[in-house]
C-alpha cells in the first residue's frame, strides 16, 4: 500500500478547486430552481382569490416562528388587505396594500406560484423561501 503526501500548496490547490465546483454546484441548483418555478405561471384565479380573502377575516396566512417567517397576507385595523414581509410572527414590512377586497381579489386571482417567488430579490436567499403559494392558500382557506 502506498500514501502520497501533498504539499500545502498542492492542497491549497485542492481545495480551491472543490470550493470553486461547490459553488458552481449551487449555481446551477438556484438556476434549476428559478427555472421549475417560473414554469409554475398558472394565475391563482377568481374563485380561490374570493375564499382566501374570505378566509383572511378570521385570522392571518402566515408563519408564526422565530426571525424570519417568509411573506403573508392578513386584513389591517382599517379593513385594508396587506400583503408582506413577516418576522417573528407578525407582518414588519407591507410590501402591497389594498383598500378593500375588490382590489385585493384582482391582484391576488392574477399572481401565481411564479410571481409570489420572490425571483426578483436581490438575495437568492428570499428566493421561493416561505413564499405565497397555492399550494399553500388552499391548505389556509380548509382550516379556515
Amino acid at each position: 500500500m502506498s500514501t502520497t503526501t501533498l504539499s500545502r500548496r498542492e492542497l491549497a490547490a485542492r481545495e480551491h478547486q472543490e470550493a470553486i465546483e461547490k459553488k458552481k454546484e449551487e449555481e446551477r441548483r438556484l438556476q434549476d430552481m428559478v427555472e421549475r418555478i417560473r414554469r409554475q405561471d398558472t394565475p391563482y384565479g377568481r374563485e380561490l382569490a374570493e375564499k382566501v380573502a374570505d378566509a383572511l377575516q378570521h385570522g392571518p396566512l402566515f408563519f408564526s416562528h422565530r426571525d424570519y417567517c417568509g411573506m403573508g397576507l392578513e386584513v389591517g385595523t382599517s379593513g385594508e388587505y396587506l400583503y408582506g414581509e413577516v418576522f417573528d410572527g407578525g407582518m414588519i414590512n407591507v410590501v402591497q396594500h389594498f383598500p378593500d377586497r375588490a382590489d385585493f381579489v384582482d391582484w391576488l386571482a392574477a399572481q401565481s406560484n411564479a410571481s409570489m417567488a420572490m425571483l426578483d430579490a436581490k438575495e437568492t436567499w428570499y428566493w421561493n423561501n416561505q413564499v405565497i403559494t397555492r399550494q399553500r392558500l388552499e391548505d389556509f382557506i380548509r382550516k379556515s
